[in-house]
């Protein structure tokens, strides 16, 4: 855990404090109730009796004091959030302090919430909703959790949607949203969005790993943009496999400044075939990608359908070069857009004003415009070369 200096620490307290009550505020406007519980407990008179004992304290209360920490007195942080005088049986009276107050099960009409105050400055929420699967009202859940002290936030979203009438499927996505002073995160299932908010810079990393019961690819790409949106550089592989997860082949593209539009298909034997030569290979790649979509898969096939059209347009030429203007991204913009706005979506029913204020303000950095100043990115590479 990192180390607060008092002010800071008592800075944290008094933030923490004023999210809980200003959630309770918000709250009140359904009616709600919920159980809460003090943690992180500290108390050098509890320390020296016996466990039994303070367990037996713990149940005269109900559970509402959890009082295990007092026997490990070096994990209290600074001031308390709550402070309580426990009565034992004997009648003897213990100041204990609590570092974390837990609030859970507190009811809407449409789903359960969670939420965890910590003396650090830590707030975290959960939400589950309450209502049954159907294939027009699909289930929302989400974890979400910042630091007062702190810019950053961490939000993670689980959309279960129900696909089959006849069997009851459902396929569920996964969303972060996620910053970390200038670097925002954005994922969605298997493709991850970096972008700096004050730059602008954005990289991709697309990582889809060999699963049996699907159609046997494995999916490694990275890429990276320039501020316009469009393609500086990337490098992808798509490999097929074999039931038993070997390699049966696998498609390479390489698209540089340096190295031009470059892609093979190396074969199991580890026969090389230049895909300028034998272009029909890339229907081969996009066929399979097409027989299990996902976002992942989109993007790449969006990137080898404009491989396809450079090779098409240059069948003569040993070396062909790299315009990014030949390069659409419009898939990758709409699964950008469909990351934000499932945020936005929740962004409305948080009860924690410091999380919307983190969301607004770096929404609003996103938002702009940044000049085009371009610079060498880093080298971009995956675990081996792909060509």
């Amino acid at each position: 855990m990192e180390t607060i200096d008092d002010e800071k620490q008592l800075l944290a307290v008094n933030k923490v404090l004023d999210e809980m009550h200003k959630v309770e505020t918000y709250a009140s406007n359904w009616n709600a109730m919920w159980w809460e519980q003090c943690l992180n407990a500290y108390s050098l008179s509890l320390y020296y009796i016996t466990q039994a004992d303070v367990f037996t304290l713990e149940r005269k209360y109900n559970d509402y004091y959890k009082l295990g920490d007092v026997f490990s007195p070096e994990l209290k942080v600074g001031a308390p959030l709550k402070t309580a005088e426990l009565v034992d049986d004997t009648g003897y009276k213990h100041n204990v302090e609590f570092g974390r107050i837990d609030w859970y099960g507190m009811e809407s009409n449409r789903s359960v919430r969670n939420f965890t105050f910590s003396n650090n400055g830590l707030i975290t929420i959960n939400k589950v909703p309450k209502h049954k699967l159907s294939f027009y009202n699909p289930k929302l859940s989400y974890n979400a959790s910042f630091n007062v002290l702190s810019n950053n936030f961490d939000i993670s979203v689980i959309n279960e949607k129900l696909t089959s009438f006849v069997d009851g499927k459902s396929e569920t996505d996964n969303y972060t949203f996620s910053l970390n002073e200038n670097e925002l995160t954005m994922k969605l299932n298997e493709i991850e969005i970096i972008k700096n908010i004050h730059s602008g810079k954005k990289s991709i990393r697309i990582v889809k790993p060999f699963n049996s019961c699907g159609n046997n690819l494995s999916i490694r790409a990275e890429m990276y943009l320039k501020l316009d949106g469009t393609l500086k550089l990337g490098l992808i592989a798509v490999n097929s496999h074999k039931e038993d997860g070997k390699i049966n082949g696998s498609f390479r593209f390489e698209v540089t400044h340096d190295r031009g539009v470059h892609a093979k298909f190396v074969s199991r034997r580890g026969d090389n075939i230049d895909i300028k030569i034998k272009n029909e290979l890339l229907d081969d790649v996009i066929g399979l990608l097409e027989q299990e979509p996902s976002v992942g898969s989109l993007v790449i096939i969006d990137f080898i359908n404009s491989v396809k059209n450079v090779l098409k347009n240059s069948p003569n030429l040993k070396f062909v070069p790299f315009n990014s203007l030949d390069f659409e991204m419009n898939s990758l913009k709409d699964i950008e857009n469909q990351i934000i706005n499932i945020v936005k979506s929740i962004k409305g029913e948080l009860p924690l004003a410091g999380l919307v204020e983190r969301l607004d303000s770096c929404f609003e950095q996103i938002g702009k415009k940044h000049e085009m100043v371009e610079e060498e990115p880093s080298i971009l590479r995956l675990d081996r070369p792909l060509i």
